[in-house]
């Protein structure tokens, strides 16, 4: 395929181009820095989200303070899929500061990723999180080298922040929708962009994150007691990566996805065969139920 869009047959015309809005590099091509590319101020992009409903959205560096986030009385309630005020959320939100990549917060053909979508009345659309993870690199010291680089990212990319208290690079969505479509838009770009695992294969992943550092730190029985703190704190920042709004409950405890995606790692470390784990961990027979937790008590 990609041989005869290289060297079409002589018999055959190359097909006429759709013309599409040009897309403006920032700065000079050699001035790059490797990774994702940003686009000028006014620039339009074209995003979509996972399920395929494709929007035009325009670059934009704005003050952070004039977001509206999901934290924020004034946010839309029906627009937020996701609850930002949950424990497990705001450690995640916290997690994200620490391990920011300016890069990752530009460029992205997917709603989901790059620079938040922003709507006309500044409401943060997509990037909610993003967006609290940058409020929490610009508000806190020991992050303030986080907040240099993003900041020298923007400038790099040729944006005038200079002057500027706490700039975001933001994609403002142009494409004018109802209330009903800006909900359905909402709800789509908040959504994941990859095929959900099965149980047996997110084991497997996990698994292979569990060093023997963090295993020496497991005490053995009830995952919820205060000896397996530590442990538990591990998991969720070293191999459950972004996934402790789904496996802790609103006071930030583990809930029962939690303790059964923990203990199915810990089966899967023991027991790495991906035929045996999808029968003890997706079948529905209480005796093999039953011989997957004597395996895991073993």
């Amino acid at each position: 395929a990609r041989q005869q869009l290289d060297n079409p047959r002589p018999s055959q015309a190359p097909a006429t181009p759709t013309p599409t809005t040009v897309e403006t590099p920032i700065g000079p091509a050699q001035a790059r820095p490797a990774g994702p590319v940003t686009r000028s101020a006014g620039a339009i992009q074209k995003v979509v989200t996972a399920a395929g409903t494709e929007i035009d959205a325009r670059f934009e560096i704005v003050e952070l303070a004039d977001l509206i986030t999901s934290d924020d009385a004034r946010f839309p309630k029906e627009l937020q899929p996701r609850d930002r005020t949950r424990v497990a959320s705001a450690e995640q939100v916290a997690l994200m500061a620490a391990r920011l990549d300016p890069l990752l917060l530009a460029d992205s053909r997917l709603a989901s990723d790059g620079a938040p979508i922003v709507g006309p009345d500044n409401v943060v659309e997509s990037g909610n999180g993003r967006t609290l993870a940058l409020r929490d690199v610009y508000a806190r010291g020991q992050l303030k080298e986080k907040a240099a680089d993003y900041r020298a990212m923007l400038a790099d990319h040729g944006f005038e922040v200079a002057n500027m208290k706490a700039p975001v690079l933001i994609r403002r969505r142009v494409t004018e929708m109802s209330s009903a479509q800006r909900k359905t838009f909402t709800e789509e770009a908040n959504a994941r962009n990859i095929m959900g695992m099965s149980p047996a294969e997110r084991a497997m992943v996990h698994a292979s994150r569990l060093t023997p550092s963090l295993l020496d730190l497991y005490r053995g029985g009830d995952l919820a007691t205060l000896a397996n703190t530590d442990f538990v704190r591990g998991f969720m920042a070293d191999v459950a990566l972004n996934e402790s709004a789904e496996m802790m409950d609103n006071e930030g405890r583990l809930n029962q996805e939690g303790v059964r995606r923990i203990e199915s790692a810990i089966l899967a470390r023991a027991y790495p065969n991906a035929d045996l784990l999808g029968t003890l961990l997706e079948s529905t027979d209480n005796n093999i139920k039953a011989i997957g937790g004597a395996l895991l008590d073993s």
